[in-house]
C-alpha cells in the first residue's frame, strides 16, 4: 500500500514525513522530489489507523494532514476464504503547498 504527500517547494531547513501517533513511520517513508510517500508492506489490521503527512521547517510543525487507512474483511462465496481489502482511505491525496 503506497500513499503520497507532496509539497511545491521543499527548502533545505524543513522535513517531509509521515507519521503515525505522533511518531515517524519507521522504515517505511521515502522522500523523492518534493514528495514523501508512505509504503507499508503485507498491510494488515494491524497498519489500519490515522497516518500523518507533516510538513516541519525548523523543527517547528508547520501542517499535519490526515489520512485514515482502513481494511474490511471479504469472504469469497464458494471458497470458505477471507480476505482483507483496503477501504478507501480518507484524506486528500495530493496536498500542494508552497513554503515562503
Amino acid at each position: 500500500m503506497i500513499r503520497s504527500c507532496e509539497v511545491s517547494h521543499l527548502p533545505d531547513s524543513a522535513t517531509l514525513d509521515w507519521e503515525r501517533d505522533r511518531e515517524p513511520t519507521a522504515n517505511t517513508t521515502l522522500i523523492y522530489n518534493n514528495t514523501a510517500h508512505i509504503i507499508i508492506h503485507s498491510a494488515d489490521r494491524y497498519s489500519e489507523g490515522t497516518y500523518y503527512c507533516t510538513l516541519r521547517w525548523n523543527e517547528a510543525l508547520i501542517f499535519s494532514i490526515p489520512r485514515r487507512i482502513q481494511f474490511y474483511e471479504e469472504q469469497r462465496i464458494g471458497t470458505g476464504c477471507h480476505h482483507l481489502r483496503q477501504m478507501q482511505s480518507v484524506g486528500p491525496q495530493l496536498i500542494n503547498t508552497r513554503i515562503l
